[in-house]
C-alpha cells in the first residue's frame, strides 16, 4: 500500500488502465475459445489451466506496457513542460 505513494499518479492510472485492458482482452479470447472453438475441436484440453495461464501472461505484458507508457508520457511532460 505505501509503495504505491511513491509511483506518480501518470504511471500509475495508465499501468492499472493497461492491466484491465489486457485483462479484459485475454478473458474475452478464453471465453470465445473455450465456448466456441472448443466444442468444434477435438484436441482441446479439458483443464483451464492454459485459458488462466494466458489470462495471467497477457494481463502482465499489457501491465508492463502500461507502465514504459506512463514513463515515456511523464518524461515528454517534463522535458517540454513550460514554466
Amino acid at each position: 500500500m505505501f509503495f504505491f505513494r511513491k509511483i506518480h499518479k501518470t504511471i500509475l492510472y495508465s499501468s492499472i488502465i493497461f492491466a484491465i485492458i489486457g485483462f479484459l482482452f485475454s478473458v474475452s479470447y478464453s471465453i470465445v475459445s473455450l465456448v466456441i472453438i472448443c466444442p468444434t475441436n477435438i484436441n482441446c484440453p479439458s483443464n483451464p489451466l492454459p485459458a488462466l495461464l494466458v489470462v495471467f501472461i497477457v494481463t502482465t505484458f499489457f501491465l508492463l506496457i502500461g507502465t514504459i507508457f506512463g514513463l515515456i508520457v511523464l518524461k515528454l511532460y517534463e522535458m517540454f513542460r513550460v514554466e
